[in-house]
C-alpha cells in the first residue's frame, strides 16, 4: 500500500509538468522516457570526468573502491519531487547506524548540464545541516557534467529522463541506486521515502560482507530484495531453511558429543 502511494505521489508531482506539454502524445512522451530500467551486477562508467561542488574535475571512480556507495540521480533546481527525494534519503539515512564517510559514500549527479558547483555546494550544504553527522561532509558529494557525459552517466545506470521545452522542466523518476566498491550496480530503491531497513539491509548486501556484524549478516539471510517492488521483504523460507541449517548443525554436535562420553566411558 506504501509503495502504490509513492507512485501515486510521484504522478501528482508530474501533472504541473504535463499540463504545460502542448498535446496528450507530447505529455506521453514526456513521461514515457522517465523510466528505470534495472542493470543489476552491471558495471558504472567509472572512468567519466565529471566536476564536483568545489568546481574541480574529479573521476567518477575516486570516489570507488574502498565502501559501498549510495547514488542519486537527481535535478539540482528541481522544484519539488528532487527535493523530497533528498529529504527522504536524508531522513532514512539519519535512521540507519552506518556513516557517510565512514562506512559509505553518497553520490548525488544532476541530470542538468546547466546545475553548476554554485547549486552544487548550496545543496550540500543544506544537506549536511540536515544530516548533522560528525565528518559527514568526505562523504556527501554533489556533481554536474556536460550534456554527454551525463547522458552516459544514467543511461549505465538504467535512469530515463527527458527535458520538456514547454515547461521548461525535467521529468525523471525517482530512486536510488546502491553499487558496491568495485562500481557494479547491486540494489534500486525507488521512491520519495525510503524505509530505513531496506536503506540497511541495501548498504549491507552492497558492502559484501565489509559492513556490519556477524548478527547483520545471519538477519540478511532472512529478507530477499524484489527487484519488481525495489525493496526488500521477510523471506519466510529463508528462515526455516536457516533454522533447519541449525538444527542440523545441532543434531550432529549432539550425536558426535553422544559418541565422545560413550568412548570416554568405556575408556
Amino acid at each position: 500500500m506504501e509503495r502504490k502511494a509513492m507512485r501515486l505521489l510521484y504522478l501528482l508531482l508530474l501533472l504541473p509538468l504535463l499540463a504545460l506539454a502542448q498535446t496528450p502524445q507530447q505529455a506521453d512522451a514526456v513521461l514515457g522516457q522517465a523510466t528505470v530500467q534495472q542493470k543489476l551486477d552491471a558495471p558504472l562508467p567509472l572512468e567519466l570526468q565529471l566536476v564536483n561542488e568545489a568546481g574541480e574535475a574529479v573521476q567518477l571512480g575516486r570516489y570507488f573502491g574502498e565502501q559501498p556507495v549510495v547514488i542519486v540521480p537527481v535535478w539540482y533546481s528541481c522544484p519539488n519531487l528532487c527535493g523530497l527525494t533528498l529529504r527522504g534519503l536524508v531522513g532514512a539515512l539519519k535512521e540507519v547506524d552506518f556513516s557517510a564517510g565512514k562506512d559509505y559514500q553518497v553520490v548525488a549527479i544532476s541530470i542538468d548540464p546547466n546545475d553548476g558547483p554554485d547549486k552544487a555546494t548550496a545543496l550540500k550544504a543544506e544537506l549536511l545541516r540536515s544530516y548533522d553527522r560528525a565528518g559527514a561532509a568526505d562523504g556527501w558529494h554533489l556533481l554536474t557534467g556536460s550534456e554527454p557525459v551525463v547522458r552516459e552517466f544514467t543511461q549505465a545506470l538504467g535512469f530515463g529522463y527527458s527535458y520538456d521545452p514547454a515547461s521548461e522542466q525535467y521529468a525523471h523518476p525517482a530512486v536510488l541506486v546502491l553499487s558496491g566498491s568495485d562500481g557494479r550496480i547491486n540494489r534500486y530503491l525507488q521512491g520519495v521515502v525510503f524505509p530505513p531497513q531496506d536503506l540497511r539491509l541495501g548498504l549491507l548486501e552492497a558492502a559484501a560482507g565489509k559492513l556490519g556484524s556477524l548478527v547483520d549478516q545471519v538477519i540478511m539471510r532472512c529478507y530477499g530484495y524484489d527487484p519488481a517492488t525495489g525493496g526488500y521483504s521477510f523471506m519466510v523460507t529463508r528462515v526455516l531453511q536457516l533454522l533447519g541449517s541449525v538444527l542440523v548443525l545441532l543434531l550432529a554436535g549432539g550425536i558426535l558429543f553422544a559418541l565422545w562420553r560413550e568412548r570416554r566411558r568405556r575408556a
